[in-house]
């Protein structure tokens, strides 16, 4: 019985499942589109972190918001907030890129890449609204 208290079974982490990320690209006038990117990256963590750490926790309540609309996509139940929300949490990785248009996709990859990613949604071309001019 001591043997069990010391050494748990750890039987919740027998299977990988696929990973749902945020990836972003941006297409220029002339329609050049650049590579897909990461739209979320896991902020570094220091030694604070363990007591403190807020940029880590955004961090985990975007991808949660990202793991709920892939989650609501593989059940046909997308739902316009989350929608919304995850459409947001890539605006914010494109920038202000003035003139340009982009997409945002979410794809499904397992940790171990045996298997190739698989798109769960992939957004139409939005257009980037270039900066008032009296915001310049």
């Amino acid at each position: 019985m001591l043997w069990r208290l010391l050494f748990p079974s750890w039987a919740f982490f027998d299977r990988v499942v696929a990973v749902p990320a945020l990836e972003v690209r941006t297409v220029d006038r002339v329609g050049d589109r650049t590579p897909w990117r990461p739209a979320l990256r896991a902020p570094s963590r220091g030694v604070l972190a363990l007591l403190y750490h807020p940029k880590g926790t955004l961090h985990l309540a975007q991808q949660g918001v990202v793991d709920r609309f892939a989650a609501e996509c593989a059940m046909d139940e997308a739902d316009e907030t989350t929608t919304a929300l995850v459409a947001a949490l890539a605006r914010v990785a494109v920038g202000d890129a003035e003139g340009v248009a982009w997409q945002w996709r979410v794809v499904e990859s397992t940790p171990s890449a045996m298997a190739p990613a698989q798109v769960v949604f992939c957004s139409d071309e939005l257009p980037v609204h270039d900066t008032p001019p009296d915001a310049r």
